[in-house]
């Protein structure tokens, strides 16, 4: 019961079920005071913003967790699963921002606040909330007051947010738990024909089943109730808790790959993706289509499998299997999790998303499951309006860099088959060829569309070193002895040239890119030097002239001393010392050549 005096400003509540001996079951108070603590949780909920809301998070979880204690589910399923939803979403909250839902927690000053038996009495600012005996009332004023407070307060929910998301992944459990005890009831009572028992006694009960505290500003029509005020229909319910679920694995995602436990990581996007797939299905038999909200947390949940899925890529296969163990380790949450998602017909290994979840120390696979992400997230993305944009540019540099990577990798291999050139293998050399350059060309296009000069400058430089790699390949050999200089060489090198020029042309007014303009020009100083050598030692003699092939070769040396002179001028550079001999290198050819003609006159 609650009553407020004339000269009151604040209600006082006491405790009316010490008025009765029965069982807190059959107490007549367990149910009114329960649906007051859950009413009072709900108005401040639902009547304030969300930073009022994370202040009087600590006040809003002591009413919740007190209305939890009192309700058994097996008698007061309805109520007990309401309840645990709404405090799952005091801890993972469906309007935060990838941006919020990523932070660290770094600044919040009181990391420990989620242990739920903080006494009471060690909040500094707190207020005591007395709970007063009916009984007492009619005793001496000296006796009436309990010394110690009944109810525990508890601290405003603060800490890294994934000790949020596996609390809240704990509440939800419980909320499935009720639910299905609410549907094995409610079936039962079908069965036995006692419908119109069980309507009235709902009815009754229902009551406190109100909508959660979903605003308009928060873009979400989900509510846990139907127009009668009972819980809403099996499938939409399980829907909404599992959406809840797939966006407390995230934020777990998060922090394992931040912390480098990629086996977790892994682990966690498949229980997210099986959440995700799950709401799919069941808004499907429920006849509802997938809401915008749902699409951007599957936006959100692709983006970190990219970033996950590259960086193991970047580790190597004995490190890969140390995380064979954090990968298939399972809480009791997550098999329950899991149980709800296969009850529903979601087989993790056939869905449609296995592939992003796969542990594997194939580096080509663990590149591609990372494009693969991130262009699901940019399809996502760019249909979610304008609004979005800034968050489409940061994908798709993400999708540009894998793609550069990929083109790496793939690069690597062919300079790998051109050092140990096989001729048998040249159909798989050609083919690596052919992905490195797709790579390197998708890779420029996102880069386009977001107008990132570096990497543009950057991926053209790669696709240069391709081409010097491409000309080595064609290199004519026979019987492992080196031929003339060919015209297919020849091309692939003026392919390099074309390829430096354009990101050197990208880059040369800009003086915050002065490091690329220099990598660049360095890049290409060593292929016209390169191609200058190898006109010089394997001269094609049988398809052009002496003359123009010197003519050449000088050409080649004067334009790669041009562009060796950044170098040459910057005696702090790494690569003075090698410029220096380079240069040297260029002029003693030059003087040789030209002392040989000289004497062949």
């Amino acid at each position: 019961m609650n009553c407020i005096g004339p000269d009151d400003d604040i209600v006082k509540l006491y405790d009316l079920t010490s008025l009765c001996d029965t069982s807190r079951d059959d107490n007549p108070y367990t149910l009114p005071v329960a649906t007051l603590l859950y009413k009072m949780a709900l108005n401040m909920l639902s009547k304030s913003d969300h930073e009022t809301r994370s202040k009087e998070s600590g006040t809003i979880r002591t009413l919740l967790k007190h209305c939890l204690d009192m309700l058994n589910p097996e008698k007061f399923p309805e109520y007990h699963c309401a309840a645990a939803y709404m405090m799952s979403d005091l801890y993972i909250d469906d309007n935060v921002s990838e941006q919020s839902w990523t932070s660290d927690g770094s600044d919040i000053p009181d990391p420990d606040s989620l242990d739920d038996d903080l006494p009471f009495a060690e909040e500094n600012d707190s207020h005591l909330y007395t709970c007063v005996n009916i009984k007492q009332l009619a005793q001496p004023q000296q006796n009436r007051f309990r010394k110690t407070p009944d109810v525990e307060r508890l601290a405003p929910i603060h800490g890294n947010l994934d000790k949020r998301a596996t609390e809240a992944l704990k509440y939800l459990v419980e909320a499935l738990r009720s639910n299905a005890i609410h549907r094995r009831v409610q079936a039962t009572s079908e069965q036995t024909n006692e419908q119109e028992t069980s309507s009235t006694s709902t009815d009754e009960k229902s009551k406190v089943i109100v909508p959660l505290p979903y605003q308009a500003t928060r873009n979400s029509s989900k509510i846990l109730i139907d127009n009668k005020n009972h819980l809403t229909n099996d499938n939409r319910l399980k829907a909404i808790i599992l959406h809840k679920a797939a966006a407390a694995y995230f934020c777990l995602v998060d922090r394992s790959e931040k912390e480098k436990h990629y086996g977790s990581c892994l682990r966690y996007l498949r229980l997210g993706l099986n959440c995700y797939s799950a709401e799919l299905k069941l808004q499907s038999m429920d006849h509802n289509n997938s809401s915008t909200e749902c699409k951007k947390l599957l936006s959100y949940i692709m983006s970190i499998a990219g970033d996950c899925r590259l960086m193991i890529a970047h580790i190597t296969a004995e490190e890969v299997e140390k995380y064979r163990e954090q990968y298939n380790e399972m809480s009791e949450v997550d098999v329950e999790i899991q149980k709800v998602t296969d009850e529903v017909g979601v087989d993790a290994n056939s869905s449609e998303f296995s592939w992003v979840s796969e542990l594997t120390p194939v580096i080509d696979r663990n590149l591609f499951a990372s494009v693969h992400a991130y262009e699901y997230a940019i399809n996502i993305v760019r249909n979610l309006g304008d609004h979005e944009k800034k968050r489409l540019n940061l994908l798709t540099k993400r999708f540009g860099n894998v793609r550069n990577e990929m083109g790496v990798y793939w690069m690597n291999k062919c300079a790998q088959a051109v050092k140990n050139l096989d001729q048998e293998a040249a159909k798989e050399t050609k083919d690596q060829f052919r992905k490195c350059f797709e790579s390197f060309d998708a890779g420029i296009q996102a880069f386009e569309k977001i107008n990132d000069v570096s990497n543009i400058a950057l991926t053209y430089s790669n696709l240069g070193r391709l081409m010097r790699y491409y000309a080595q390949f064609y290199a004519p050999v026979v019987n492992g002895v080196r031929q003339e200089f060919s015209q297919q060489e020849r091309q692939s090198y003026q392919k390099a040239f074309d390829y430096y020029l354009k990101g050197l042309k990208l880059v040369e007014n800009r003086a915050d890119l002065h490091e690329v303009y220099r990598t660049l020009s360095w890049e290409l100083s060593n292929t016209y030097f390169t191609m200058a050598t190898a006109l010089q030692d394997f001269a094609p003699l049988m398809t052009m002239s002496q003359d123009d092939i010197e003519k050449e070769i000088i050409d080649c040396m004067t334009r790669a001393l041009k562009y060796i002179e950044v170098e040459l001028a910057t005696p702090s550079s790494d690569r003075y010392a090698l410029a220096k001999y380079r240069a040297a290198t260029i002029h003693h050819r030059l003087a040789s050549l030209l002392h040989h003609t000289f004497r062949t006159q």
